[in-house]
């Protein structure tokens, strides 16, 4: 494609420069080879060892993950909390957040959901996603859109958050809060002023759980 669009620019000058300077074609397009094909072809090598290295960082995180989820399989979880109990909690947790948070989950049409563990993502306690629709979504209003808002708790890295059975409550409703904070439009740096943040602030404002 490069070898092409070089010819497509280099002939027609190629071509002035032979009449203005007297030379032959060949010369001309010799010339224009040295300044622009040559550095362009250099551009591409580079792009092209550049894209190289991000293969492999790409390639040493995923063994990296593969590592880290590999020693988690091996470590018990610190409590039993089954797929049915843990869907059970979050939907005490959802019913009891503030009105205004459940009238925006429902007004965007949010979807929550629950899965065991991100792929590649162990340590992932949630996610708040967007994906195009496979089909008309309805929404709060009866509005159609073109994408599906979700958030999606994961059961088995909150169990390993919360450490005890008694925290489990307070671990989904404090990610679900925090996923819900992406909804509304915060960003990580937003979330660190409170304490649902990943990282918070020394000053970060202290969201009071339920429990």
């Amino acid at each position: 494609m490069l070898a092409f669009v070089g010819t497509c620019v280099a002939s027609p000058i190629a071509a002035f420069l032979a009449a203005r300077e007297g030379w032959g074609f060949g010369m001309g397009i010799l010339v224009i080879a040295l300044v622009l094909l040559l550095p362009a072809y250099g551009l591409t090598a580079w792009m092209g060892r550049d894209a190289e290295r991000l293969l492999d960082r790409i390639t040493e995180r995923r063994r990296r993950v593969a590592e880290v989820e590999g020693r988690l399989a091996q470590i018990p979880l610190p409590f039993e909390c089954d797929p049915d109990t843990f869907a059970s909690i979050v939907e005490e947790e959802l019913h009891d957040l503030p009105s205004w948070v459940r009238v925006a989950i429902q007004e965007t049409g949010t979807r929550i959901e629950v899965a065991d563990q991100l792929d590649g993502g162990p340590l992932v306690l949630g996610l708040f996603s967007r994906r195009p629709a496979t089909g008309p979504a309805l929404v709060g209003g009866g509005n159609t859109v073109d994408t599906i808002t979700a958030i999606t708790l994961y059961r088995l890295p909150i169990i390993r958050a919360a450490g005890a059975p008694e925290w489990v409550a307070t671990q989904i409703r404090e990610t679900l809060l925090h996923e819900v904070g992406h909804l509304l439009g915060m960003d990580e740096h937003d979330l660190d002023r409170y304490s649902i943040g990943n990282q918070p602030q020394p000053d970060a404002t202290y969201v009071r759980p339920r429990h």
